[in-house]
């Protein structure tokens, strides 16, 4: 077996450095960026028989793959900024989902800092929990926005009322199943590992023990 390139050990070492806590929310912003760059939503229509159209969602536009006689017959990109794209309230779903990353994103690299500092040795444990409920309710936010706000939005710009029965699902008529995207389980993992970050320190700080102050002396007791 080859062993690893020497440098790239020696920047592993300093990642690994880091701490759990700051190696985590490192890697919930790289698994935020795989969300921002992978479509969140798809829908596939089915036509005669070999035959469908499978339309992925993403930050900017929408890309179409099709397919004819059971293969591949190319694809096709439409930016949502286009004067033919006639999806605005899906757009404006999908656009929403990804502006909640972002801001989750930018609290992840706001916390990373802090923790970065001298100011997290003083914060309290308390302290540390409230960062961690906030970031928590973020993250959640940023989970839950796609499923709250696309299905509907799909079911009015798609002209189809089976689409708003969730983020996924399936219906006869017309022919389509519909799923969250790539860039949704991307998500869900840096959601994971963003709670992990936060929280961390917290659960750590449970651990230290209690400095109690010396009994007073005979001396210093009143009488």
């Amino acid at each position: 077996m080859t062993a690893a390139p020497p440098t790239l050990v020696k920047y592993a070492r300093r990642f690994w450095s880091l701490g759990y806590s700051r190696v985590f929310l490192v890697l919930a912003i790289l698994f935020c960026l795989l969300a921002l760059a992978t479509p969140i939503w798809s829908v596939t229509f089915q036509g005669p028989p070999g035959t469908w159209n499978t339309r992925n969602y993403s930050w900017l536009g929408v890309n179409t793959d099709h397919y004819l006689d059971g293969a591949y017959d190319g694809s096709s990109y439409q930016p949502y900024s286009a004067p033919s794209f006639d999806e605005a309230a899906l757009a404006s779903a999908v656009g929403t989902s990804f502006a909640i990353i972002v801001l989750y994103i930018i609290f992840l690299i706001a916390v990373t800092l802090l923790f970065s500092t001298s100011l997290m040795n003083r914060l309290p444990p308390m302290g540390l929990l409230v960062v961690a409920v906030f970031i928590a309710i973020v993250a959640l936010a940023a989970l839950l926005a796609p499923l709250a706000v696309i299905p509907n939005a799909a079911a009015t710009a798609l002209d189809s009322p089976p689409l708003s029965s969730g983020l996924w699902g399936s219906s006869a008529a017309p022919s389509a199943t519909w799923g969250a995207g790539l860039s949704w389980w991307f998500l869900l993992i840096a959601v994971i590992l963003g709670v992990l970050g936060v929280l961390w320190p917290y659960l750590k700080s449970l651990r230290q023990p209690v400095v109690r102050p010396p009994p007073p002396r005979e001396w210093q007791v009143e009488r």
